[in-house]
């Protein structure tokens, strides 16, 4: 058999190009890596879990965990698991005989709800109990992840893990929603706001609305009540301080409030016909006084 003879010249040169493409054949190679496991969906929970538990410990976890931020943790895990499950049944196959989706559908609305329900108390909560930025940075970056995911296959199981209450969650940490929407703001006129700061309160002023602006004609039987600085007393609200006052088909009821710190989660009041809303600032705190007007408005 003949033999094929390589001078050694050749042998040199080739030799030489490998060694010269091999920091490029690595890099194409680790690139080629990252792009494969990118598509594959390992959940964070081993595989060992059914479909029955995972409805067990959606429906239990709230009781189980004690802080937020645990709970947000526990809820992670488990929209994990089923996000895997249904990415790559054959991996985690609590859907493997889900054909028309279903099941599926059901476990995401459960899962849907939880993650709602876990908004409305972050939203709810006092700031110092409330997790951190760094942890609903990460929980905004898992959520986006799931969402992208579900957009290549079905965007109702997105859609389920988008809402008001979730944007109105991350809006009160500075943060986008998961769409990457930014927080709605509405234009005040600079004019306005530096006018209003440039005015000088002391202690025993009262600012809020003016007669006109709680006025209401008297001849469809509405009592107007406008309190002066002589009746804000500034007193630890008890039963004597809610006064009602009825005129015709309307009862007008008035709660003078003492306080040195107000949270107020999700009251909104508009100050008018309904209710008038006034401040008074003394050197103790803010005296708050709210008079609203119940019954037969029409």
């Amino acid at each position: 058999m003949s033999q094929l003879d390589i001078p050694s010249s050749g042998q040199d040169d080739l030799y030489s190009q490998l060694v010269a493409s091999l920091p490029d054949s690595l890099r194409r190679v680790e690139d080629l890596a990252k792009t494969s496991l990118v598509t594959v969906y390992t959940p964070l929970l081993p595989p060992i879990l059914s479909k029955q538990d995972i409805i067990t410990c959606l429906q239990k976890f709230k009781r189980m965990c004690h802080g937020l931020e645990q709970k947000l943790a526990c809820i992670t895990l488990l929209t994990d698991y089923v996000v895997s499950a249904i990415m790559y049944p054959t991996m985690v196959d609590i859907f493997a005989l889900d054909t028309s989706n279903r099941s599926k559908k059901f476990i995401m609305e459960i899962v849907s709800r939880e993650w709602e329900a876990l908004f409305i108390a972050i939203i709810m909560t006092m700031p110092d109990t409330r997790p951190s930025k760094e942890a609903m940075e990460s929980v905004l970056t898992f959520l986006r992840r799931i969402v992208s995911f579900f957009d290549l296959i079905d965007q109702r199981f997105s859609n389920l893990l988008k809402s008001s209450v979730c944007n109105n969650c991350f809006w009160s940490f500075g943060l986008q929603t998961v769409d990457g929407r930014e927080a709605e703001t509405k234009k005040i006129d600079s004019k306005t706001v530096d006018d209003f700061v440039s005015q000088d309160f002391k202690a025993g002023e009262t600012f809020g609305p003016t007669v006109a602006d709680f006025s209401f004609s008297t001849q469809n039987g509405v009592v107007s009540v406008v309190p002066t600085t002589s009746s804000i007393v500034p007193v630890v609200p008890t039963t004597s301080s809610v006064v009602p006052t009825t005129s015709n088909n309307f009862t007008t009821s008035s709660v003078l409030v003492v306080v040195s710190r107000l949270h107020v989660a999700s009251l909104q009041l508009k100050c008018g016909v309904e209710q008038q809303i006034n401040c008074q600032v003394e050197t103790a705190g803010v005296v708050l006084r709210i008079t609203t007007r119940c019954g037969n408005c029409a």
